[in-house]
């Protein structure tokens, strides 16, 4: 893994003594000296560090506070961010001691770091073809048309096999962190889900779409947690195999009462909820996600059931 660092030195910072410790746990580190205010980083700055990027540093570094700007910058190359009080941060809400040498985060974040990279790249400097399929029709050319086909396909060819490997990738860690069974690894989740190549996969793969609905669903169950103490059901899931089982199953039961089906077996709804320990929270979230044809019908018939 690189070791390089590019250090975002404020122009009114003495940060002399980081940038030594830095170096002497084995970093390289590349300075650039920002002149504007912290406040507000200018346009042309902002081009300038994103093309020192593109040398693919694997950490950067701002001597003074963390700044929005300068983040969404570095968020797709640069993975982590150091301070000039020498923690490190992945972006999402842990903190670990660069300085100390201690371990930035597991082979499987570094996996899915790298794989996130490649995508990244492959987006970034990968020429698209100056013309789509659909205008061919318009190049006389024959080798041409042949050229631009090839470079299309091989393009979508090689983004499809990375999007696969990310999923596999993700699905795993997603599981380990759902073993936990803590608020913090759904935030984890959460953050995860929100990475621009991450958030891409929730249109590829229903696994993401799931995850993209769940995290609704803890946002909302945190919101209720703050205000009533009352724990969030979605973190009792121990996998992601459960936690889609759980869904689905709710789902197949409430449209039974949407269309009447199975009447006799309507109270089935209730020892499900009771047995999965689901929040209300949980259910509605099911409903208004998915077509429920008539929703009040079946809000009506569990209000009468759960009574």
């Amino acid at each position: 893994m690189s070791k390089n660092i590019l250090f975002l030195k404020y122009n009114d910072v003495e940060c002399e003594n980081v940038i030594s410790d830095l170096q002497k746990q084995g970093y390289h580190v590349v300075e650039y000296v920002i002149n504007d205010e912290a406040s507000c980083i200018s346009e042309d700055t902002l081009k300038e560090i994103d093309e020192l990027l593109l040398k693919n540093f694997f950490y950067y570094a701002l001597s003074k506070e963390y700044h929005d700007e300068i983040y969404k910058v570095c968020v797709n190359t640069a993975t982590k961010y150091v301070t000039s009080t020498g923690q490190i941060q992945l972006g999402l809400h842990n903190y670990y001691s660069l300085l100390q040498g201690e371990k930035v985060f597991g082979s499987k974040e570094e996996d899915i770091y790298e794989t996130i990279n490649k995508l990244y790249w492959l987006h970034k400097t990968q020429t698209e073809p100056v013309i789509g399929l659909k205008d061919l029709k318009d190049i006389e050319d024959e080798e041409e048309i042949v050229r631009l086909t090839e470079e299309y396909f091989a393009k979508m060819e090689s983004e499809q096999e990375l999007y696969f490997c990310l999923k596999e990738q993700l699905m795993e860690y997603i599981d380990e962190l759902l073993k936990k069974q803590t608020e913090d690894s759904w935030r984890e989740i959460v953050l995860w889900n929100k990475r621009h190549e991450c958030r891409r996969l929730c249109n590829r793969f229903w696994q993401f779409y799931l995850v993209q609905k769940a995290s609704s669903i803890f946002a909302e169950e945190m919101i209720h947690y703050y205000k009533c103490g009352e724990v969030p059901s979605i973190v009792r899931f121990r996998s992601f195999e459960e936690l889609s089982e759980t869904y689905f199953h709710s789902l197949l039961l409430l449209r039974r009462l949407n269309y009447d089906v199975a009447s006799e077996e309507e109270s089935d709804i209730v020892d499900y909820i009771m047995e999965k320990k689901i929040s209300g929270i949980f259910i509605r979230h099911v409903i208004e996600q998915n077509q429920v044809e008539d929703k009040e019908k079946v809000y009506k018939r569990l209000e009468e059931l759960l009574i």
